[in-house]
């Protein structure tokens, strides 16, 4: 099953993007980086409640759909100005058994208009209980998959 993934680097077909470097930046930054307060929130409640998920800090991630891939770079790009535009890849998992596990990527942090506290978001996260849907593209489902597979680039795509 093709998943899709973006990367301020260019790779060439067939090359493997071992999991980990988002952890890794995040650890290495520590509390100083942007998202250490959030991500150390999701790992603290993925280890105490499902201890049986893949770590994000020690994972790969991907969209289940190249619309969902989209939605997120363009969502990223327009909350971080002056950022590298990434290339975009089909991939695939290197070991198709290696866990995994799927969730609305919007559902990592508070949300406008849900009056849910960080650890409850956390926990809907790690459940996938709940999705939201774009007021201005319904159709699309923002669904991302961690996994502790290695992916394989297939091509890039414009």
């Amino acid at each position: 099953m093709p998943l899709f993934h973006s990367s301020p680097v260019k790779l060439a077909p067939d090359s493997i993007i071992l999991p980990g470097n988002f952890g890794r930046i995040i650890k290495h930054t520590g509390n100083s980086h942007p998202l250490w307060q959030r991500e150390m929130l999701l790992e603290r409640i993925r280890a105490t409640s499902y201890p049986t998920k893949p770590s994000r800090l020690d994972a790969c991630f991907a969209c289940v759909n190249e619309q969902a891939l989209r939605f997120y770079v363009n969502a990223m790009d327009q909350n971080s100005p002056g950022s590298m535009w990434p290339v975009l890849y089909e991939v695939e998992k290197t070991e198709l058994d290696a866990p995994e596990h799927r969730a609305d990527f919007n559902v990592v942090r508070p949300l406008p208009r849900l009056d849910k506290t960080a650890e409850e978001i956390a926990h809907h996260y790690w459940t996938a209980s709940l999705w939201i849907t774009i007021a201005d593209a319904p159709e699309i489902r923002c669904e991302e998959l961690i996994t502790t597979s290695p992916l394989r680039i297939l091509h890039q795509f414009s």
